[in-house]
């Protein structure tokens, strides 16, 4: 019963983890750790996606040299609620990946295109969601599941 019980356990937590497909400027990112912070009340809302893990902590510093990141970013939109939104007014997604010194070497790297389900959002507990992005030729699916970490007026971040 208890191997049965862990077994259902790590199902469930597979089907909510975060993922990432595809390549941006021939980079790719396994995801460790998936956030989200509010500004503006409801108004603002950044999803981030990395594969360093400790950024939420860190508050945007670069916590790990060579490591890559996506953000979900929704704005103006008054309030955020959960959807389907285009990228374009109001919604954007941009992929960076650093290099050891901690420059961003993904030059242009803000989809031109796309879409971003976003299915749950509690502000102070999860966000979750799926998304489709083009940036330039390249192509880049995937979902995430992200724990909520703090606002960015309360304590600086964003």
């Amino acid at each position: 019963m208890r191997t049965l019980i862990v077994v259902l356990a790590a199902a469930l937590a597979a089907c909510s983890s975060t993922q990432f497909h595809g390549t941006v400027q021939g980079q790719t990112l396994a995801p460790k750790e998936s956030f989200f912070q509010t500004a503006l009340g409801d108004r603002v809302v950044v999803v981030v996606i990395d594969d360093s893990g400790g950024l939420c902590s860190a508050k945007g510093n670069c916590v790990d040299p060579s490591s890559s990141t996506l953000t979900l970013t929704f704005f103006g939109l008054n309030p955020v609620v959960p959807g389907t939104y285009a990228v374009g007014s109001g919604v954007g997604a941009s992929f960076e990946r650093t290099d050891a010194s901690c420059r961003n070497i993904v030059e242009g790297g803000f989809a031109t295109s796309g879409s971003i389900v976003l299915s749950k959002l509690v502000d102070g507990s999860d966000a979750e969601g799926t998304f489709d992005l083009t940036f330039g030729g390249d192509h880049v699916t995937g979902q995430f599941a992200a724990s909520w970490c703090g606002s960015a007026a309360a304590d600086g971040g964003m």
